[in-house]
Parts: structure tokens; sequence; C-alpha cells
């Protein structure tokens, strides 16, 4: 079975981090990852780091962003 990826990206603009994602869904990460070192290679905006999260790890960080807690960690303190 083939994993979809949701890939977030950090990039640097006048000493500000910006966060910004990728519209479409990939099956792929590495390939993506490279294309976008290569998009950013010759812009003055920096890439600063990629990250490939699966759709269960991308759902439990929103939730953890948004409420302060992951679905493990109310397990555990419970």
């Amino acid at each position: 079975m083939i994993e979809p990826f949701i890939i977030t990206f950090w990039i640097e603009i006048n000493n500000i981090l910006h966060e910004k994602r990728l519209t479409n869904v990939h099956t792929e990460c590495e390939p993506i990852v490279e294309k976008l070192f290569e998009l950013y290679e010759d812009k003055p905006e920096k890439l600063i780091a990629v990250k490939c999260d699966t759709f269960l790890s991308y759902k439990q960080k929103q939730q953890w962003r948004y409420n302060g807690t992951t679905i493990e960690h109310q397990q555990d303190v419970e």
C-alpha cells in the first residue's frame, strides 16, 4: 500500500521564518524534497527545513498544536 505524505517546509525571508505546506498530497517524500532544495537554491529566500508527515502523524501534530496535547500524551497522563 502506498502511503500519502503531507509535505511542510520552512523558508526564511528577511530573517523571518515562514511555514508553508504543499497543496498536493504526494506518495514519495525524497524526490519532492530534492525538488524543493533545487527550487530555492538560487533564490533570496532560504529553505530551512522540510518535513514529510503521514496523515496520522500530521493529524496528531495538529491536535497538539490546537489543543496543547496529543492523543498519546492524554493516554499517558490518565
